[in-house]
């Protein structure tokens, strides 16, 4: 095949598929939105022409027609919207603030001490009783949750090393099928275990590493949404200035 008619068929070729891939137009307008059903609204009334009706709009009216009504400038449609960073046509699922008070009842103890010169312990445990103003157990709020971890401390200070084992209980969290339905699910416990160590090369220059999540548990804090795994980070930390930072005098 002659290059000039290849890329003549190259050409063509790539037109038709950019047409057969592009969106069609979305509405630019908050009428356009509603008219097209892609949002939810509140309407407001054109009072100022209630007494000078077309007879579109007088037909409209008598139909109870409220996208009539809406193309014929009786109502004004104004959008539902959730804060400023969702779209608006999700508005109508989400809600920023629930009716009503929920309420909150529990109990929280914490111990640090100092097992030996190198080593220290510490724990803690909450017990939460957390219902919405239905009565239904609040969401995301597990009625058990607590921390324990040790602290080694070696070459005079120098280098730590920590281990540090979290719990969070089971609870309850909100679901929605394909129709927006919402429903309860109850999300398993599970433990968070993270090891990290550090050591101060000197005044200044300090060599850190850590390991979370070391046991790769899988979890969920919300519903359907995936959690971090097994991940380690290492590096150098330099502080600048101060007694304790880099090129201060004496030992670090």
């Amino acid at each position: 095949m002659p290059r000039g008619l290849g890329a003549a068929a190259s050409r063509v070729t790539g037109s038709r598929i950019r047409r057969s891939t592009t969106l069609p137009r979305l509405p630019d307008t908050e009428r356009e939105l509603c008219l097209a059903g892609l949002g939810f609204f509140t309407f407001r009334v054109d009072d100022a022409g209630a007494g000078r009706r077309t007879p579109e709009q007088r037909a409209a009216l008598e139909r109870g027609d409220v996208a009539g009504l809406v193309r014929a400038g009786v109502l004004h449609p104004e959008p539902i919207v959730y804060e400023d960073f969702l779209p608006r046509s999700a508005a109508g699922i989400f809600r920023s603030n629930l009716a009503g008070e929920s309420k909150r009842d529990g109990l929280e103890v914490a111990l640090r001490t100092q097992l030996v010169p190198w080593l220290y312990a510490g724990a803690s445990y909450t017990f939460l009783d957390a219902s919405e103003p239905n009565g239904a157990v609040e969401v995301r709020r597990p009625r058990h949750a607590g921390r324990a971890d040790l602290t080694y401390l070696f070459d005079g200070g120098r280098g730590t090393f920590n281990v540090a084992a979290i719990y969070n209980g089971r609870m309850q969290d909100d679901a929605f099928d394909a129709g927006f339905n919402r429903f309860r699910v109850t999300l398993a416990d599970y433990w968070l275990v993270t090891a990290a160590a550090s050591y101060k090369l000197q005044k200044g220059v300090e060599l850190f590493g850590r390991v979370e999540n070391v046991l790769n548990d899988h979890y969920e804090e919300i519903y359907g949404y995936n959690t971090p795994g097994l991940a380690a980070f290492a590096g150098l930390k330099f502080t600048m200035g101060g007694p304790e930072g880099f090129g201060a005098p004496g030992k670090p």
